[in-house]
């Protein structure tokens, strides 16, 4: 038996699935999936809307005001602005954010979800890849 992912409260082999109050043998697991949790969807939601909204809006002003005729320049500016401050770094924080939220890790163990475990988008995403790897030795296993 093979460890191929442990972190508290979750241990990944190459036979079972674990954490502190079930083990789901790996030949019972069908997928594994990520998604973020429930409480966070809505709020996403709304935070993309508003960002919508301030950009039609912006745009609507730019336009009506005529700043936009006298200044087009600026525009093709800003983006290439942009992707220099991501190109050094200056977006990192954001993106460090985005990746410590709570993600959920599920699986389908005989066509019921389950929500085994949580914690931030890479520890997951270690956790996803451990379990492929734990169902693919076990289909390579009955093939020999």
């Amino acid at each position: 038996m093979a460890i191929l992912f442990h972190e508290r409260d979750l241990l990944v082999t190459d036979e079972r699935v674990r954490t502190p109050t079930r083990e789901y043998p790996i030949y019972r697991v069908r997928r594994a999936w990520v998604s973020l949790p429930e409480s966070t969807r809505g709020l996403r939601l709304i935070v993309t809307a508003v960002l919508v909204g301030v950009v039609v809006a912006v745009a609507g002003w730019a336009v009506a005001s005529g700043w936009l005729t006298d200044h087009w320049v600026t525009v093709p500016l800003f983006i290439v602005a942009a992707g220099i401050a991501g190109w050094a770094g200056f977006l990192d924080p954001l993106a460090i954010y985005l990746e410590k939220r709570r993600h959920d890790l599920y699986l389908d163990v005989d066509g019921v979800p389950v929500r085994v475990w949580s914690n931030n988008k890479v520890e997951v995403n270690k956790a996803i890849r451990a379990i492929d790897r734990a169902r693919e030795r076990h289909r390579d296993a009955q093939w020999r």
